[in-house]
């Protein structure tokens, strides 16, 4: 016995296949477009970033350039090359200058380790012994959380004395 099997197969009216082209044309569309939103967002984040840390730079070079138009005659000049945060420390690499016609027997610099909130987490510090009239040191000042949970998102100068 043969069966024919021609003119079984359901069929589907160009109506439903449009309806359906239509619906995946149009996720397609909300998918590009919540896309260009989130890349928008991300690239507006990254201007706000850019943007603070260059605020901050500028503050921190004014307030720089005001202590050195209070005190023309202090013996250092100090500049914060680069810092980061990892592994559970604040990282703080710079140099120190002696602009002084003396040699200094000690010097020590200091940097407020601060959490988003500007509160003071602890003090990033370094120091050296013997720093000759012109001559340059490389300091790396460390804060160290311990584990406790705190996390550093900023610095501040704290100070720089010597003898």
């Amino acid at each position: 016995m043969v069966v024919s099997l021609i003119g079984c197969a359901p069929s589907v009216d160009n109506s439903q296949r449009e309806a359906d082209s239509n619906a995946a044309a149009e996720r397609r569309q909300k998918l590009a477009e919540t896309q260009a939103r989130q890349a928008a967002a991300r690239a507006r984040q990254d201007q706000i970033r850019s943007a603070n840390e260059a605020a901050s730079q500028r503050q921190i070079d004014e307030a720089r350039a005001e202590f050195f138009r209070q005190y023309p005659n202090y013996p250092f000049a100090y500049k914060v090359d680069t810092w980061s945060w990892g592994g559970g420390a604040l990282y703080i690499v710079g140099t120190v200058t002696n602009l002084s016609e003396s040699r200094i027997k000690f010097a020590r610099i200091e940097f407020d380790a601060l959490d988003s909130n500007d509160y003071k987490l602890g003090t990033a510090s370094d120091s050296i012994s013997g720093l000759s009239p012109g001559e340059t040191w490389k300091f790396s000042a460390e804060w160290h959380s311990y584990g406790n949970g705190q996390q550093a998102s900023k610095y501040r100068f704290g100070s720089l004395d010597g003898f």
